[in-house]
């Protein structure tokens, strides 16, 4: 018995090791990025000329449009895929409120899926950085190889329905991408809503987009980050019932056998230990999150522990 309380508190140990590990580097990561993020505004020299074309899948609000131009980065560019006739009123929209206009654009063979009806631009300066793609809506994953296959950029940052930008995503995602030491094939943001980007040749060799395509990339090849890129816009209740339920799943099982089986230090052991990592939670939902929502934080620590146990799946949201 006296093994076991020892092992059981080596466990909680690492976990609290683990979390505070977890919260320096996130905390070092975001001081840096407040610090370099400013300077890169507006700036391409510095950074290599990294470009980056983000690109929309599911995208139809001026709204969300609006939030995802924000960025003040130089090299950065907006490719919005939508099907004209499948929702025609979102397009006719978007073709007002930012004067596109059409413009002539060559098929492209690099990818099989990029077939597209007609591309057009703003004619408004301060909207050159917008591109429009009309195509007939299969999957996301064809309009995210339409969107490449326009790119004017050599990384492509893949934007779902329900992704918007977190202030400075951009500058942040240079900066990772021209400070490492090698060639980057993709870059993964491991923060509370994952997301990747990706060097488009990488895609071009790979047939275009799938839900494989991490896989796919030697992991030498892809640079990790600890800040945000994107925050994901979801059903708060539906989260706080998955959060929760996952919570009073673990614990209330894990406080009775121990309680059955151990002595109260053991059980406060674990109390502490589960309050330091709920603390850790918010803590790093206060720090990357524009919405401060620690219950997402939380499913995000269960998410990684699934991933142990399963490949790893590229989606959009």
């Amino acid at each position: 018995m006296q093994t076991a309380q020892y092992v059981i508190l080596s466990i909680l140990a690492v976990a609290l090791a683990a979390a505070a590990v977890r919260v320096v580097r996130i905390s070092r990561a975001m001081r840096r990025r407040r610090f370099l993020a400013p300077e890169t505004a507006g700036c391409c020299e510095s950074l290599g000329f990294v470009g980056i074309s983000a690109v929309c899948s599911g995208v139809n609000s001026i709204e969300h449009i609006e939030n995802l131009l924000g960025s003040e980065y130089d090299r950065y560019e907006l490719i919005v895929v939508l099907d004209a006739e499948r929702r025609p009123d979102d397009f006719r929209n978007i073709m007002t409120h930012y004067g596109m206009i059409r413009v002539n654009t060559a098929e492209s063979d690099e990818l099989p899926s990029a077939r597209i009806r007609a591309l057009y631009r703003s004619r408004r300066r301060n909207y050159r950085r917008l591109v429009l793609v009309d195509r007939a809506y299969a999957t996301p994953y064809e309009d995210l190889d339409a969107g490449a296959a326009a790119a004017s950029y050599d990384y492509i940052l893949p934007v779902g329905p329900s992704d918007y930008l977190v202030p400075d995503a951009v500058e942040t995602a240079a900066i990772a991408i021209s400070d490492s030491p090698r060639h980057v094939e993709a870059l993964r943001s491991a923060a509370d809503a994952p997301c990747a980007i990706f060097h488009r040749e990488t895609v071009i060799a790979l047939d275009g987009f799938s839900p494989r395509i991490m896989r796919r990339i030697p992991s030498r090849s892809v640079t990790r980050i600890r800040t945000p890129l994107v925050f994901r816009i979801g059903n708060l209740r539906r989260t706080r019932i998955k959060a929760w339920s996952a919570i009073f799943l673990l614990l209330a099982p894990l406080f009775t056998i121990e309680a059955l089986l151990f002595d109260e230090t053991i059980v406060a052991a674990t109390a502490a230990t589960a309050a330091a990592l709920f603390a850790a939670a918010r803590y790093t939902a206060a720090a990357t999150s524009p919405d401060g929502c620690s219950l997402k934080t939380i499913l995000c620590y269960f998410s990684r522990m699934k991933e142990f146990f399963r490949p790893q799946k590229f989606t959009i949201s």
